[in-house]
């Protein structure tokens, strides 16, 4: 059984890096983007869940990707876990994200809460084998 595809659209090269291997070690397949992407793009990968960063350096990127998300056949259903270090945006533009259908986590999250949102949108991750890393070409 496929390991479930996670998609992070996040600016900050580290921080991608460390999500992807701590996903990974979960046992979710998880594909990183630098940036925004296309949303017919991301509609066929079928991530099971995007993590997603509001702020693309200093340009509201996120919030852009997250409306074009929402108004794409195909990804608009995907479910979006924001992610941000602006306390004032996870409060003030709280409405704006439920009513997008998004979820938000502040930066620094703490890992076992992050992990926690992850599994209740995914399900538990498939764990793939070492000898069995191997993934099908899409």
């Amino acid at each position: 059984m496929p390991s479930t595809r996670i998609l992070v659209i996040e600016d900050d090269q580290d921080l991608t890096a460390l999500l992807h291997d701590i996903l990974e070690e979960e046992g979710y397949r998880v594909v990183a983007a630098n940036g925004p992407l296309d949303s017919v793009d991301i509609s066929q990968l079928r991530p099971k869940l995007i993590v997603l960063d509001l702020w693309f350096g200093s340009k509201a990127g996120g919030w852009d990707q997250l409306h074009e998300l929402r108004a794409t056949p195909g990804a608009r259903d995907i479910p979006v876990l924001v992610c941000t270090a602006d306390a004032r945006v996870a409060t003030e533009a709280a409405g704006c994200l439920r009513a997008l259908d998004a979820d938000v986590i502040l930066k620094p999250f703490d890992l076992s809460d992050f992990l926690g949102r992850v599994a209740a949108t995914c399900g538990p991750a498939t764990r793939v084998s070492q000898s069995n890393a191997s993934l099908p070409a899409d």
